[in-house]
């Protein structure tokens, strides 16, 4: 998720605010810290080059969401070609791959999203018409594929969170799960092992929902 941008002290700029907001949360953040994380920038710079500490927070949101997105995208670049299950394991290495492999800079996106997920500080709709509901229907539809016709919608919905929760569980848990497994090799040499295992406990999964639907208990 390095961000690119033909500004030397731009880049280091975004870079210093991705630290900084990923050590203190963006109410406790300041312009001046930023700055000065960023090689001594002047304090006017993030207002010149972002327009401000809200809109600068809001880029680095964007750089996120939209680092999720070109994965995805190139998860399958024929994917009408390829069946479901294709798809799947290929999205659950890719979205695997955005959350831990990529080195310190991601680790602290990834901070920064658990913490916006937790105590929310940004109006997250901006972001859902160009990132949320794209990639939501994206996910419903390979679901929809995978669960059948006879699956009702809200299922469908409650298997498509239950997978991708399998990989972003860590971003929230990692404290606690190292000193329960302290054996653990990290998520940076983890992340393809993690992936081919939601893979295949999630396609259990989809099809005990398959069958459930297809063959429903009658009412007692």
């Amino acid at each position: 998720m390095t961000p690119k941008d033909g500004s030397d002290t731009r880049e280091k700029l975004l870079l210093a605010a991705v630290a900084v907001f990923a050590d203190k949360g963006y109410k406790a953040a300041t312009v001046r810290e930023i700055c000065r994380r960023a090689e001594g920038a002047n304090n006017n710079a993030v207002t010149y080059y972002f327009g401000g500490k809200a809109k600068l927070y809001a880029l680095i949101l964007d750089i996120m969401f939209a680092e999720t997105q070109r994965r995805m995208a190139e998860t399958a670049p024929d994917a009408a070609a390829d069946p479901p299950e294709t798809r799947l394991r290929a999205f659950l290495r890719a979205y695997c791959a955005t959350l831990y492999a990529g080195g310190e800079v991601a680790e602290r996106f990834i901070r920064i999203f658990s913490r916006e997920m937790l105590t929310p500080t940004y109006d997250l709709s901006t972001l859902e018409e160009k990132y949320i509901r794209p990639q939501t229907k994206w996910g419903m539809d390979l679901l929809g594929e995978l669960l059948g016709p006879d699956v009702p919608r809200e299922a469908v919905r409650d298997t498509l969170a239950g997978i991708v929760g399998q990989a972003a569980y860590y971003c929230f848990v990692w404290p606690v799960f190292k000193l329960a497994h302290p054996d653990h090799p990290g998520m940076a040499a983890h992340w393809p092992a993690l992936a081919e295992h939601i893979f295949t406990f999630s396609m259990a999964g989809i099809a005990a929902v398959r069958e459930k639907y297809a063959h429903p208990e009658p009412a007692s």
